[in-house]
């Protein structure tokens, strides 16, 4: 047999062999396992994974319910200092400056108290309570409380009219268009004075009684949170009654007392005062 005749036939005897041989002999994998290892690989692939399981959100704990406490600490400022008063007509051309004494209460409401003390105030109100910045009250009845005090004594060869006088606010209502730095109002109020006045040049002896109207300007600054200082200036009209006149008798304003100026500065005291709401 020569050379080329048993390539043939070796040639002929690979292509009858089945496929299954040929993969065999070539250390391959048969088709059809080929096939089924090939869709094992896709169904693993496609093989869905297990999700963890979902974690269970930690439930957040509502805030207590403020309640309204029984009682509360209300800061309240006291205010006092001297006065220096101008009073018109003939007392004016006599002397022109008579001392005396101022002194205020009020209870301060600041953000700071609205905000600790929000379940106090009714829920319709409680959107206007959160655009205050301050807010000044005085109870009715400290207006029984005098705010004034004139104590300008007669000395011979120095001041020949002596004044006592004693006064109350009976309402007042403010403005304040500067709160920050310092504080800037403007109040509006129903006065009532009482005089006595004694004198060696003027009718005497004179009981000055009566209620007015006044307006007041007046500049606070602060120097501590408990501590500051306020200066400004009140004028108070009242019906002109005479000097040396009557009580009930109306005179001429060049004869008679209807306007006061005062000048006066205060330091301002504060401290925290518990009430109930």
């Amino acid at each position: 047999m020569s050379f080329m005749r048993a390539l043939c036939l070796i040639l002929l005897a690979t292509l009858s062999l089945p496929t299954s041989a040929l993969a065999q002999q070539r250390g391959e994998r048969p088709a059809s396992e080929q096939a089924a290892h090939a869709g094992q690989k896709k169904r693993a692939r496609k093989a869905p994974r297990k999700r963890a399981a979902p974690r269970k959100r930690a439930r957040r704990r509502r805030a207590p319910v403020q309640r309204c406490p029984p009682t509360v600490q209300v800061p309240v400022d006291v205010g006092i200092g001297p006065t220096f008063n101008f009073i018109s007509g003939p007392v004016f051309r006599d002397q022109a400056v008579h001392f005396g004494g101022r002194l205020n209460f009020q209870a301060v409401i600041d953000r700071k108290f609205i905000r600790q003390n929000m379940a106090c105030i009714p829920q319709q109100y409680r959107s206007r309570a959160r655009g205050i910045s301050e807010l000044r009250i005085k109870p009715i009845y400290l207006n029984i409380i005098p705010r004034e005090l004139i104590i300008s004594p007669r000395l011979p060869g120095r001041n020949d009219t002596g004044i006592y006088g004693i006064g109350w606010n009976l309402f007042s209502l403010g403005l304040t268009p500067i709160a920050d730095p310092f504080r800037v109002s403007f109040t509006v109020g129903l006065p009532v004075k009482y005089m006595y006045i004694h004198s060696e040049t003027l009718s005497s002896p004179t009981h000055f009684l009566r209620p007015g109207l006044e307006g007041m300007l007046d500049i606070e600054l602060p120097i501590t949170q408990s501590f500051l200082f306020s200066f400004g200036w009140v004028s108070q009209l009242y019906p002109p009654q005479a000097v040396g006149g009557r009580i009930l008798e109306l005179a001429p304003l060049d004869e008679s007392i209807w306007h006061i100026g005062q000048a006066y500065f205060k330091l301002h005291f504060r401290f925290p005062f518990e009430t109930s709401l």
